[in-house]
């Protein structure tokens, strides 16, 4: 039997709109996304694109175009959720899920964050698992100073 590992769950409240906070966190990943740290392309990478349609793809971009593609979208519910394959890696596992959702709240937008579906990493997703518990807090802390700013 398969050992079902708990997602991982992030949650932040950003002081803008659900609008505000869906759009940056998709379609302005370019302003916000760490690509000094969190990159596939050792800290070359020029920018990202979050695809703005299920099948499209999430990517970063090297200095001479090339593109290294993250994931795809696979829900696209503006501006109240967002869900997407997440691979940022060349290994031959298969992808685990991201879903966002972003409600009003009474400080702007409250942003949920659960990725799941480590236990399609079979070997090692434990220690996938454990580098996203606190690689999503300085992604998200980003995240939310642009959304705020």
């Amino acid at each position: 039997m398969m050992k079902v590992l708990t997602p991982v769950r992030k949650i932040i409240e950003v002081s803008c709109t659900p609008e505000r906070a869906f759009d940056v966190f998709t379609k302005e990943i370019g302003t916000w996304w760490p690509l000094n740290t969190h990159t596939m392309l050792d800290g070359d990478a020029t920018g990202c694109v979050f695809g703005t349609a299920p099948g499209e793809k999430i990517y970063e971009t090297a200095p001479d175009g090339t593109k290294c593609v993250w994931g795809r979208v696979t829900t696209w519910e503006p501006p109240r959720h967002v869900t997407f394959e997440w691979k940022p890696n060349t290994n031959d596992k298969p992808p685990t899920e991201v879903d966002v959702t972003f409600e009003p709240s009474e400080g702007g937008t409250m942003v949920t964050l659960i990725h799941s579906g480590w236990e399609r990493l079979g070997d090692g997703a434990d220690e996938a698992r454990a580098s996203y518990v606190t690689g999503w807090d300085p992604v998200l802390g980003q995240y939310a100073k642009t959304a705020t700013g």
